[in-house]
C-alpha cells in the first residue's frame, strides 16, 4: 500500500512520510534496502503528480524544526 500512500497523499496536497519506521516494504512486496529506496519512490510520484519534493529546510519548516545553520 506504500505508493497508494504516497499519491493519495500527494493528491490530496499533503505531505508524503517516508521511513523504513513507516513501511519495511517496497510496492512489489520486497524489502526495502533502506529509506533512500522509499525516498526515491516519492520523488517519481510527486514528480508524476506535478508536485517539487521539499529541500531539507523546508522540511524542517514544515515539521517546525531548527533550520540547520550552514
Amino acid at each position: 500500500m506504500l505508493t497508494g500512500n504516497y499519491m493519495q497523499s500527494c493528491l490530496m496536497g499533503g505531505n508524503m512520510r517516508v521511513g523504513l519506521e513507516d513501511n519495511v516494504r517496497m510496492p512489489n512486496g520486497e524489502p526495502a534496502r533502506g529509506n533512500w529506496e522509499q525516498v526515491e519512490l516519492a520523488v517519481k510520484i510527486a514528480s508524476c503528480l506535478g508536485r517539487e519534493p521539499a529541500t531539507p529546510d523546508e522540511a524542517r519548516t514544515i515539521l517546525g524544526l531548527k533550520i540547520s545553520k550552514k
